[in-house]
């Protein structure tokens, strides 16, 4: 995997889950969204700048906001980092209102709390 390859130790990762996009252009194909826990040596701008190399490496272009893409790393969460820069917002902003994005990180840390709560108390907020 390239993630590896640049260091960062893939651990768990959730089953595929086959979601409807959310926002952007009408009429895309259904995405595939899965969750991993990694450990890695670098810093949160690092990691970012690795996820964002696979993405251009997978074909990833960048033409349409929220538009069909070939790949989509994002961060969710750095060890309870909390930032905010130009780059990059931890925890992701966004985390607690998608189910494309709750759904599979319960099924790798149920029971980690950001923000507050739970992952799975975050699911469950939403049902």
């Amino acid at each position: 995997m390239q993630l590896e390859e640049r260091g960062v130790r893939v651990w768990q990762l959730s089953r595929f889950h086959r979601t409807v996009p959310v926002g952007g252009p009408v009429d895309q194909p259904e995405y595939l969204n899965a969750v991993a826990r990694v450990e890695s040596p670098v810093a949160p701008h690092r990691l970012l700048q690795h996820c964002l190399e696979v993405e251009f490496e997978l074909g990833r272009e960048r033409r349409t906001r929220n538009g069909p893409r070939s790949c989509d790393l994002d961060l969710l969460w750095f060890g309870g980092c909390k930032m905010v820069s130009k780059a990059l917002t931890l925890p992701h902003p966004r985390f607690a209102q998608r189910h494309f994005v709750l759904e599979p990180w319960v099924e790798v840390a149920s029971r980690l709390v950001v923000e507050g709560r739970s992952v799975s108390a975050h699911l469950a907020a939403l049902d």
